[in-house]
């Protein structure tokens, strides 16, 4: 019942961004899933094993931020102007 009401508004309205979050975390899980393996990951002279979804999740939320700064930073360049 949460859910229906999360994705329908009052108003009758269907809210696209909550479905597109569910969406998200579904597939977050299924990729999860599949993706349990253990791997050796060799950084100089670090190694270490983790899951292959926490590494390419970690590698994808690393990228998100480091794109989002330098984002920031041409943004608050161009508005200088």
């Amino acid at each position: 019942m949460f859910l229906v009401r999360l994705i329908v508004n009052s108003d009758s309205k269907f809210n696209f961004k909550a479905i597109g979050i569910i969406s998200l975390v579904i597939l977050v899980l299924i990729f999860t899933l599949q993706n349990i393996e253990t791997v050796t990951v060799k950084f100089l002279w670090f190694d270490f094993s983790m899951s292959r979804a926490v590494l390419v999740i970690t590698l994808f939320v690393l990228g998100f931020i480091i794109g989002k700064f330098s984002n920031f930073k041409t943004k608050k360049k161009l508005n200088h102007k």
